[in-house]
């Protein structure tokens, strides 16, 4: 039953510091003025799909209870997203997988899919030897044993020691792994990876490398009359004699990679494409012989050299960053402490602290000290822009089509413009 409240009792008063707004009367009717909130008769009516689950159907099947509305999905119904669509974002809207921890196979294909479980073969070290369905509830102890499953993806978890040359062939796609995925090779002048004819592989989010003490003499070869492709995505390639050595006519990808530490060289391209692009290429080669950074030897097609930090490489002599045997064009590039040989053209770069200019190239600039955060492999701003890189910051005021990210992954442009070499500060 209300409680109806007549104001007739209530004197009008300049001050209001008696009337209790707690109360729904008035407690002193000789310096009060109150009044009432308003009176709801009955529970708060719901009209949204609270009250009516039903709503919500077609495109906009799951009712959002906070908001009391229809929408694509929710947290509780993740398995309305499917296909390139997997996973349901903050707004409520079904969106593609950007990262292997949002599947339930822990693999986001480049489609933005997440992988179908059944089609992976799960290697992880310290996995018992007699497993090998290579499932991810009983993964395989070796990458090797996982890539003869014949499934189309191989997931690597942890640092994986293999002591014969895994060969990739026809029938992988993807060989990916998470933080600290690694293939390390534990055969003195062996090969870790060879790309065979009819391979259309990445690898993304993996490092191959040399266990400690061991240098294989090739971390990646495609041999001499291979025809496969390979990519290599958010990887690193470390610590061998040669890094990547690529003598077939397929082609190679090094995108939002790190090629470092190789004695021998860090990557060698003899006769098939190549597309290197926000990459550290740093520290490679030795001062006792005629290696570098890149031999780059293209005999026909075109290929795309750009927005790479190419730092510190060496070779007898003089120290060499990369050596073009024919007709190489690149741009956006920075080149510090090591110089260009060659055939190579080098437009709108930065020829930093002792790199001297090409021969050819048009819009180059020299700066004494690019001022790199650090060139210690175990900082995280290795090679990385600071600050007082102002030589190297906002130069390309139109960045090329597909350049969106640099070697980390942040976004270009930054303040509108992009930044050169690999590291966008």
């Amino acid at each position: 039953m209300k409680k109806l409240i007549s104001m007739a009792g209530c004197a009008i008063a300049m001050s209001f510091a008696a009337c209790h707004t707690d109360n729904y009367y008035c407690p002193d009717h000789q310096n009060s003025n109150c009044e009432a909130p308003p009176l709801v008769d009955g529970p708060v009516v719901v009209t949204g799909c609270k009250a009516d689950a039903t709503k919500c159907k077609d495109s906009t099947p799951a009712c959002d209870t906070v908001a009391d509305k229809c929408v694509e999905c929710t947290a509780m119904s993740h398995d309305l997203c499917t296909g390139t669509e997997p996973v349901c974002g903050s707004d409520n809207a079904c969106r593609a997988c950007t990262q292997n921890s949002e599947c339930a196979s822990e693999v986001c294909l480049d489609t933005g899919a997440c992988a179908d479980p059944t089609q992976v073969a799960y290697a992880q070290v310290g996995a018992a030897p007699a497993n090998l369905d290579c499932t991810q509830t009983a993964p395989c102890a070796k990458v090797s044993v996982a890539l003869g499953k014949g499934k189309a993806t191989v997931k690597v978890k942890g640092a994986i020691e293999e002591s014969i040359p895994l060969g990739i062939g026809a029938g992988v796609q993807l060989v990916t792994g998470d933080a600290g995925a690694k293939i390390l090779g534990l055969t003195p002048s062996g090969i870790i990876v060879s790309i065979n004819s009819g391979a259309n592989v990445t690898f993304a989010g993996i490092e191959i490398a040399n266990k400690a003490g061991v240098l294989p003499s090739v971390c990646v070869e495609s041999p001499n009359g291979s025809t496969g492709n390979a990519k290599f995505f958010k990887s690193s390639i470390a610590g061998c004699s040669k890094g990547i050595d690529f003598q077939g006519t397929g082609a190679l990808t090094v995108t939002q990679s790190t090629v470092r530490s190789n004695t021998g060289g860090g990557i060698v391209v003899s006769g098939g494409l190549f597309t290197i692009e926000n990459n550290l290429i740093v520290q490679n080669g030795n001062s006792g012989g005629n290696t570098r950074g890149l031999t780059l030897d293209l005999a026909v097609g075109t290929s795309v050299f750009r927005f790479n930090t190419v730092a510190e490489n060496v070779s007898s002599g003089t120290d060499i960053a990369m050596n073009c045997v024919v007709s190489v064009t690149g741009e956006f590039n920075i080149f510090a402490n090591n110089n260009l040989a060659g055939a190579c053209t080098m437009n709108n770069s930065l020829f930093s602290n002792g790199a001297a200019l090409p021969g050819s190239g048009t819009g180059n600039t020299m700066a004494a000290d690019v001022f790199f955060g650090s060139t210690d492999t175990s900082n995280a701003k290795y090679f990385r822009l600071t600050s007082n890189s102002t030589a190297a910051i906002d130069k390309v005021g139109t960045c090329p089509a597909g350049i969106t990210v640099d070697v980390d992954g942040d976004a270009r442009p930054k303040n509108g413009a992009c930044d050169l070499g690999g590291d966008e500060f």
